[in-house]
């Protein structure tokens, strides 16, 4: 008894250290070498992702529930009594299969497929939208480190002015004024660090609940500003997308037309045959009969009327939101095409933000100099951060439309950051 208490403590021993050595197997899984591969990791780590995909691998069982046919039943009564001092002994038997008429199970399996597809669509969504939004995570936060580097030049170019104007033995009126105004800037900076600091932490946390990899291994893999863009998508009909806007409507068509089978095959009732066995036994006879049990609804009160007119009514619904979605995503891909094109054009014209830097830099000189009021320092800089953050809205803009793109034309797997 001591030894097996002995193997079991090992066990558990080795179960724990185990588990408690496991936890980074998503990062050894994961193995992130740019940021396609984080895109990647999301697809296959993602909680709504994964969760998706257990549904899927429930609903593919629905056509084995549809394929299930009614069990045998046994039908049969003893009775027992006297007739004339003779002991009487009757028994009847009848097996009975049930066949449904009318093409129930048939129809029962084409349902169960169309639900099953609709769980595979159910996870292309969850991985369409997964991928758009670790795409615009990752872009937007090394975005949120060019701003937070334009913050950071302008609080410490603010300290360095103020040191200065703080070892002046005496300042001039203008002089007051401009240190208290570097002052109100340098604060409001501080303010919009903290804002930005906030940003990134959220993302941050987005990203590695997405991938289950720490950022530490993430950051350094974030996409570069892109300097060139791709074309504008090829237009396309979006009654042949491959995105699941449109492959969900359609399954919820096919869906309502399965619905209908259905109802209509349940006006039909179910026939119950089998053979039947009934013996009668007296003191000193037996006799057996044989025959086929039948046993049948007879439908006249109910020919499921109702059930009919309903999934009728669904089916007219299921065509009608197809046109619209039809119709609705057409002018949805035109939005987002005209969002690109305008976005990268005006990228595509902009200086660069590194080329605005070294200008700026100029202008400080000059004030130091005693040469330009303060005034156009703040401005500067106010600028310089309202062209960096507009500049990478843009960028944040294109890539926005673009991943739309591809979910709606059904290529975002295909896609690359």
């Amino acid at each position: 008894m001591i030894k097996l208490s002995k193997f079991w403590i090992i066990a558990i021993g080795a179960a724990v250290l185990l588990t408690e050595t496991h936890p980074l197997s998503a990062e050894e899984v994961c193995r992130i070498e740019g940021a396609q591969d984080i895109l990647d990791c999301a697809l296959k780590h993602h909680p709504d992702v994964v969760n998706a995909q257990n549904e899927k691998l429930r609903d593919e069982k629905l056509v084995r529930v549809a394929r299930q046919r009614p069990n045998l039943e046994l039908d049969g009564r003893i009775l027992g009594g006297e007739n004339g001092g003779d002991a009487i002994l009757s028994t009847e038997t009848t097996l009975l299969h049930t066949l449904e008429l009318g093409g129930k199970r048939r129809k029962r399996i084409d349902q169960a497929h169309v639900l099953m597809d609709q769980s595979a669509l159910n996870l292309r969504e969850n991985s369409e939208t997964t991928a758009l939004q670790t795409v615009l995570t990752l872009y937007r936060l090394r975005q949120i480190t060019t701003e937070l580097a334009s913050v950071d030049e302008a609080i410490t170019t603010f300290d360095k002015l103020l040191r200065a104007l703080r070892n002046r033995p005496q300042l001039t009126p203008e002089q007051q004024v401009s240190k208290i105004s570097f002052e109100l800037a340098r604060e409001e900076y501080r303010l919009k660090k903290t804002v930005l600091v906030q940003e990134q932490e959220n993302l941050t946390h987005l990203l590695e609940l997405a991938t289950q990899v720490s950022y530490d291994r993430l950051e350094g893999f974030l996409p570069p500003f892109r300097e060139e863009w791709p074309a504008s998508p090829a237009g396309q009909s979006v009654e042949g997308s491959e995105g699941s806007v449109v492959a969900k409507v359609r399954a919820e068509q096919r869906l309502a037309e399965a619905n209908l089978k259905i109802a209509r095959s349940k006006a039909w009732p179910d026939l119950k045959i089998g053979p039947t066995l009934e013996t009668e036994s007296l003191t000193a006879n037996r006799r057996t009969v044989g025959g086929v049990g039948i046993e049948m609804p007879i439908p006249v009160l109910n020919l499921n009327r109702g059930e009919k007119a309903f999934a009728s009514a669904d089916k007219v619904r299921a065509d009608s939101n197809l046109e619209l979605t039809l119709r609705t995503t057409a002018v949805e891909r035109a939005i987002q095409l005209k969002r690109y094109e305008a976005a990268t054009k005006v990228l595509k014209s902009s200086q660069g933000v590194r080329y605005l830097g070294m200008k700026h830099k100029d202008i400080e000189s000059f004030f130091e100099r005693g040469l330009v009021p303060s005034t156009l320092i703040l401005e500067t800089h106010r600028q310089l951060y309202e062209i960096t953050r507009t500049r990478n809205e843009q960028e944040l803009t294109a890539i926005d439309a673009l991943w739309r793109l591809y979910i709606i034309d059904g290529t975002v797997f295909d896609a690359r950051i």
